[in-house]
């Protein structure tokens, strides 16, 4: 099995991760009033999956690191896989409450497993290309959560939406089980204390620090939009209907599934990575 392909098996998994995040935008006005709440709790029992997702990240770079990309992926998926089918049939808000915070878990390592995955197997020349190929594919999940999504909500409901969304992580774990292939971590195995605090000791260095501050004011921002807020706005304010507002907002999803492997190629043929992530936030900011 060739490597690419292994990695783009476990990306599926990020496809899903992205489908079922950005489901409520095209679904919010129907599942506040089926679980008889407003959309500012709505927008609290949906941000918890960010915060479930941001908790687990730690653990699961510890996963990733003993266990392999493989093994770790397996097991979230399960979690997410179970967490959708929870939402499916939540009756009321503390359960949704308890999905979000399922499928935030399972999803923190859907684009760490494939990143890591390549990091261990490709050329380091080659990794910021196929960083970019991870996003894009990843991102083609918030491609299903516009028009597709959009049309089956209206016509089936928005718990159809997040059955389909359990279908694609079933989907996911078939094709990380059946396609991916990965040796045990070579060396003695160490204590996971010991993991631990590698991992929290990178988290807070200076490259890294300064990474996360630019993803949260641009990847946020733009989760924010694309994630729960973007549709509500286009179909209560500016009048659209649903399947209108899922083609606007696949556009803005075109765009987040072609940029990151543009990106990704940029980087390797100019070794400028800072300057294309300059130029990138000053053509969002305009």
């Amino acid at each position: 099995m060739t490597i690419g392909l292994q990695i783009l098996a476990l990306t599926m998994g990020h496809v899903f991760s992205n489908a079922i995040r950005t489901l409520p935008a095209v679904a919010a006005d129907v599942m506040s009033r089926d679980l008889g709440i407003g959309t500012e709790t709505l927008a609290l029992l949906t941000g918890a999956f960010p915060l479930a997702f941001a908790l687990a990240m730690v653990p699961v770079g510890v996963a990733l690191d003993r266990w392999g990309s493989r093994r770790t992926a397996l097991v979230l998926l399960t979690i997410a896989g179970a967490g959708a089918v929870l939402a499916a049939v939540a009756p009321g808000p503390l359960t949704m409450l308890a999905a979000q915070s399922i499928i935030g878990i399972g999803c923190s390592g859907m684009m760490m497993a494939p990143m890591a995955f390549a990091a261990r197997h490709v050329p380091a020349a080659a990794f910021g290309m196929w960083a970019g190929i991870v996003q894009a594919t990843g991102n083609s999940g918030m491609l299903l959560s516009a028009s597709p999504l959009a049309w089956l909500v209206e016509h089936q409901g928005w718990r159809a939406g997040f059955w389909a969304c359990a279908g694609l992580a079933g989907l996911a774990f078939l094709a990380v089980a059946l396609l991916v292939r990965e040796a045990p971590p070579a060396g003695p195995p160490r204590r996971m204390l010991d993991d631990a605090r590698a991992v929290l000791a990178f988290t807070v260095s200076r490259p890294l620090l300064s990474a996360m501050a630019l993803a949260f004011v641009s990847f946020g921002v733009m989760l924010g939009l694309r994630g729960l807020w973007g549709g509500p706005w286009l179909m209560q304010v500016e009048g659209f209907s649903r399947i209108e507002t899922g083609n606007l907002l696949l556009l803005a999803a075109a765009a987040l599934v072609v940029g990151p492997f543009l990106a990704g190629l940029l980087a390797r043929v100019t070794g400028r990575l800072v300057l294309l992530l300059a130029a990138g936030h000053l053509v969002a900011a305009g």
